[in-house]
């Protein structure tokens, strides 16, 4: 599993044309599902999102969780990021076949704590937009 993660002030997605939700301060994450991803590491990876110090604390340096902060999450369904570069096209190969995949997504949305959480519809087309905070954003490969 690939997550990217990105500090954000606020941010809202679209699915398919219709608006799924918004979130104020908080995190965007972009779920790359791999095979040999499983609902363990799945699991490792929610609790990654809300116990990860990205947050600013009062001396100014990465010290607060999401769950400090009492923040929003948006998690974003992503394959591409299971792709690598072969020659001068991607491959996704490595990417968890579509009925997999959608089933773990599910399960990492429901393992997440945070106070409000907005999930992507899995598989499909998205309009994502972000306002950076920092900008900060941290790559895990769990």
């Amino acid at each position: 599993m690939i997550l990217v993660i990105s500090r954000v002030s606020s941010a809202s997605i679209t699915c398919d044309g219709k608006e799924i939700g918004s979130i104020d301060k908080g995190l965007v994450c972009f779920v790359g599902l791999e095979k040999g991803d499983n609902t363990e590491n799945v699991r490792r990876g929610a609790l990654k999102v809300s116990d990860i110090k990205i947050f600013e604390n009062e001396n100014g340096r990465l010290g607060l969780s999401l769950k400090d902060i009492d923040g929003s999450v948006m998690a974003v369904s992503n394959f591409t990021l299971a792709g690598f570069v072969e020659g001068r096209r991607l491959s996704f190969d490595n990417a968890l076949p579509f009925e997999e995949a959608k089933s773990l997504f599910e399960e990492f949305c429901n393992s997440l704590d945070a106070k409000k959480k907005v999930c992507s519809v899995f598989g499909s087309y998205m309009e994502i937009t972000m306002k950076h905070d920092g900008p900060v954003n941290v790559i895990f490969r769990i």
